[in-house]
Formats: structure tokens, C-alpha cells, sequence
């Protein structure tokens, strides 16, 4: 990747390099004008007075020239892992993050921060009327971590009883509807036969002699509540096995919806945290230059 510093240090205008200087600049005792400039930044200038073998630091704030952006800069998009970001860009605080930035073209370096996770730095260079983007995996603190597996695998626990639990529901349920219609084929020929003794010339016809009538009704009676009670029965068997599948199907919707105990097990090689660190080279922060006066 390129290197881009800012492409102009000047000294009483005279280039004299570009930052970050690697050795300090000799110059003569008096006035003199420190000027840093790049392409979409605002320059920034200092006046510095050096005495007879005096030594002065000088600081420098570059801003971003807002109105060069259009045609001196590019734009970069960031894409982490977690909502919630606040980035910073060359030591500026943007604030949340939540679309594209357009910045001068050249080399920045992000800093992004989530609650409960470590900080990432990146170094990331946009081209001139181009677009980035960069993945940023966050990586959780101990803390973070240790809650979000606790919270994923009681999930996970509970979605397995609730599997568990819909599938004996269903299965109570078939077991349940086919007994009764297995039996509701015998209460229905009972249920038959007590009717047909009400027959012409049966023992129970009303219409001739019946021994025993309160016996005839009752011997009826029984036999239709017993087909009335299987047919309940075998009705709600099939309900609770229904009932016993939607819970299964929630169960299994919770399962897979759920978060992976193991999501921050393996660290990408792309993230840069922690004690993986990109210095800053350029940007919009504050950068020294030493200078030094001669004889």
C-alpha cells in the first residue's frame, strides 16, 4: 500500500520534506513560517521564533477541507460485526457509525469502540474518487464473552425442552387418537345392536311387551356416551398432537434463531486488536516537528 503522508512540508515556503519526519530540520535564528499541506485538508501554519542555538517544537492541527472532498477525496465504508459503533478517524471522534464516509484521498487510520468489546484499530488507504470497504470483527471483553455463551447456551437448553416437550405432547396425542378409533369401531356396533333390540319384534319394541324397559334405554344410553366419549377423545388426541407439533416447530425456530455459543471461539486473521496495534502515520491528528537553530 502506498504510503501517504502529507505532501508538503514547508519551511518559509521552501518544501523541506513531508511528515512524519524521520530527523529534525536546521534552520537559521529568527522568524520563520512552519506550513504542513495535503490534498483536502485545510493547510495549517505556524509562526515559530528561534533564537541562537535554540531548539522549538511546533504542532500542527490539519482539518479536513469539507468543500475539496468532491474532487480531492474518496469514500469509505465500514463494516463491523456489531451495531453500536463509534469511530474515530485520525484522532477525530465522527460519532456513531452508520453509512460511507467521504474522506481526502490517501492513508487514515480508524479507531472503532463498542461497549463490552476490545478496541480496533485499522490503517486503511482510499483512493481518489473510489470507494472502500473494510470488515471489522469485533472480539468480546472476558466479561462479554463469558455472558454471551452463558445467555446462548441457556437458550439453546431451553429450546431442546422445549423439542422435547411439544414431541411428547404430539406423540401422547397420535398415541392417544388411535387407540380411541381403534375402540370406536366395537362402541359403534354395540351402539347398533342396543338400537336394533328397539326394532319391530325386538325385546325392546315398544309397541309389544318389553320385560324390562328402564334396562333396554339404559343398555342405549351407555352405548351412545361410550361412542360420544371415544369420539371426544380420539378429537382431542388429534388437537393435542397438533398442538404438540407447533410447539416442536417452535422449539426448533428458537434453536436455530438462537446465538452460537461458540461465535467468538476463533479469531479471523483480519482482526486487529488488543495487543496487535497500527501505529497512526498521517492524517488529521496532531503531528511535531522539531526544529533546530544554527549559528
Amino acid at each position: 500500500m502506498p504510503h501517504f503522508g502529507f505532501q508538503a512540508l514547508r519551511l518559509d515556503g521552501e518544501r523541506v520534506g513531508r511528515t512524519p519526519l524521520e530527523t529534525t530540520v536546521t534552520t537559521t535564528p529568527g522568524k520563520h513560517l512552519v506550513e504542513v499541506r495535503r490534498a483536502g485538508y485545510v493547510t495549517a501554519a505556524r509562526e515559530v521564533v528561534l533564537g541562537d542555538g535554540a531548539r522549538g517544537d511546533v504542532t500542527l492541527d490539519p482539518t479536513v477541507d469539507k468543500s475539496a472532498l468532491a474532487h480531492e477525496g474518496g469514500w469509505l465504508a465500514i463494516s463491523a460485526s456489531e451495531t453500536q459503533a463509534v469511530i474515530t478517524v485520525d484522532g477525530e471522534e465522527v460519532g456513531l457509525l452508520r453509512g460511507p464516509m467521504q474522506l481526502p484521498a490517501g492513508v487514515h487510520t480508524v479507531h472503532l469502540e463498542r461497549g463490552g468489546f476490545l478496541p480496533a484499530d485499522r490503517e486503511v488507504y482510499v483512493a481518489l474518487g473510489a470507494s472502500r470497504t473494510v470488515s471489522i470483527v469485533f472480539e468480546p471483553t472476558p466479561e462479554t464473552r463469558a455472558q454471551y455463551v452463558s445467555s446462548a447456551q441457556s437458550h439453546r437448553t431451553w429450546s431442546w425442552i422445549t423439542i422435547g416437550a411439544g414431541a411428547a405432547i404430539a406423540t401422547a396425542g397420535v398415541i392417544l387418537a388411535l387407540v380411541e378409533q381403534a375402540n370406536l369401531g366395537d362402541a359403534r356396533s354395540a351402539l347398533a345392536t342396543a338400537e336394533a333390540d328397539f326394532q319391530p319384534g325386538g325385546p325392546c319394541d315398544p309397541r309389544g311387551v318389553v320385560n324390562d324397559p328402564t334396562g333396554c334405554t339404559t343398555r342405549v344410553n351407555d352405548a351412545a356416551s361410550h361412542v360420544d366419549n371415544l369420539e371426544t377423545g380420539r378429537t382431542i388426541g388429534w388437537i393435542a398432537a397438533g398442538v404438540g407439533g407447533a410447539v416442536v416447530a417452535g422449539g426448533v425456530t428458537l434453536l436455530l434463531t438462537g446465538d452460537n455459543p461458540h461465535k467468538y471461539d476463533e479469531r479471523p486473521s483480519d482482526r486487529l486488536f488488543g495487543n496487535v496495534r497500527v501505529v497512526p502515520q498521517v492524517g488529521a491528528g496532531q503531528y511535531f516537528m522539531s526544529v533546530s537553530g544554527g549559528f
